[in-house]
C-alpha cells in the first residue's frame, strides 16, 4: 500500500488516484490546486465522528470564499469507505477535499493514522508562538496550507505545533488544532479570528457539562507565567497537553482539569460515532 492513497468521486463513480510517491499529504493537496477541505479520521477501523458536520464545514468555508457549492453525501460516504476498504481495517487520517475549479467533484487521500505518542499524552508537548492569523480565520482553505506547511518546515524538530498569535498579543489557535488555556481555574479558548474546529466543539461541550468556568477569549501572551494547564485539539491528536511554550515551561502536565477533560472527551466520543 502506498505511504499516501486517495480516490475521486464524481457523476455517481469512485475512481482510484494516482498520486505523486510522498507521504507528505499537504504537497499532494497542493498540487490540485484551489479549494476546500476538512480532515477527519478514523475510529476501530470504520467508524467516523460527526461526519455530517464536517461535509457542513466544507459547504460553509466555500461560502466564505465566496463559492456556492452542495456536497453530495452519498457520494462522500462512497468516498470514505473506498479509501476505509484500501486501510485493510487500520485507522486512517483522511482528507476530503472540493476543488474550486470542479465543485462537482470530491477527492479523498488518506494515510495511516499516527497519533501522538503514549509518552506524549503522558508528558506534554511542545509549542512554539508566532505573531500571525488566517486571512479568512472561518474557512478552512488549501491555501493555507502551503503558509502552515512552510512553518513546520523551519522550526525545530523538538517543536509539536505553531501558536499563532494576534495582533492584540492574544493567543489564537494552532495551525492545525485548537488551543486551550488553564489560569487561575478558569479554561480559556479563543473563539474570534479562528477556525471553529469540529473537536474544539465537543471539548467545548465536555467542559459545559463539567460545568468548568469557561472564557471564550484568546489568554494574553503577556500573561504567559499564570498558566497552569494548556492543551491543544484536533480529530487526529484529541486532546494533547502542553507542557512548554516558547520558553515557558507549563507547571502541570497533565494537570487536572486536563486529565478530567480527556476521560469526557473520550466517552464522548464514544457516543457520537458512527459507521460508514
Amino acid at each position: 500500500m502506498s505511504k499516501i492513497w486517495g480516490c475521486r468521486y464524481n457523476n455517481n463513480q469512485v475512481e482510484k488516484l494516482v498520486l505523486p510517491d510522498t507521504d507528505d499529504m499537504d504537497e499532494i493537496t497542493r498540487g490540485f490546486g484551489e479549494g476546500v477541505y476538512t480532515t477527519l479520521r478514523t475510529y476501530r477501523g470504520e467508524k467516523v465522528l460527526l461526519l455530517s458536520e464536517h461535509l457542513q464545514r466544507l459547504e460553509h468555508s466555500a461560502k466564505l470564499s465566496g463559492i456556492s457549492i452542495t456536497v453530495n453525501k452519498a457520494g462522500a460516504r462512497r468516498t470514505l469507505r473506498r479509501l476505509i476498504e484500501e486501510a485493510g481495517g487500520k485507522d486512517i487520517r483522511i482528507r476530503l477535499i472540493i476543488l474550486f475549479s470542479k465543485p462537482e467533484e470530491m477527492i479523498g487521500l488518506a494515510t495511516i493514522l499516527v497519533p501522538p505518542s503514549m509518552e506524549d499524552y503522558r508528558q506534554g508537548v511542545v509549542v512554539q508562538t508566532r505573531h500571525m492569523h488566517r486571512d479568512n480565520p472561518e474557512a478552512k482553505v488549501t491555501q493555507f496550507i502551503q503558509t502552515a506547511s512552510g512553518l513546520r518546515k523551519q522550526a525545530s524538530q523538538e517543536i509539536h505545533e505553531i501558536i499563532m498569535v494576534d495582533d492584540e498579543g492574544n493567543f489564537l489557535e494552532g495551525l492545525s488544532s485548537n488551543f486551550f488555556v488553564i489560569s487561575h481555574g478558569e479554561i480559556w479558548t479563543a473563539e474570534k479570528g479562528v477556525l471553529p474546529g469540529i473537536t474544539r466543539e465537543i471539548v467545548l461541550q465536555c467542559i459545559r457539562e463539567l460545568q468548568i468556568q469557561l472564557r471564550l477569549e484568546g489568554f494574553p501572551l503577556e500573561r504567559l507565567d499564570e498558566i497552569e494547564e494548556a492543551f491543544i485539539t484536533s480529530a487526529s491528536r484529541g486532546i494533547l497537553p502542553v507542557r512548554k511554550i516558547d520558553q515557558y515551561n507549563v507547571p502541570i502536565t497533565p494537570g487536572p482539569v486536563t486529565t478530567t477533560l480527556s476521560t469526557r472527551f473520550q466517552q464522548k466520543i464514544s457516543e457520537l460515532l458512527e459507521e460508514i
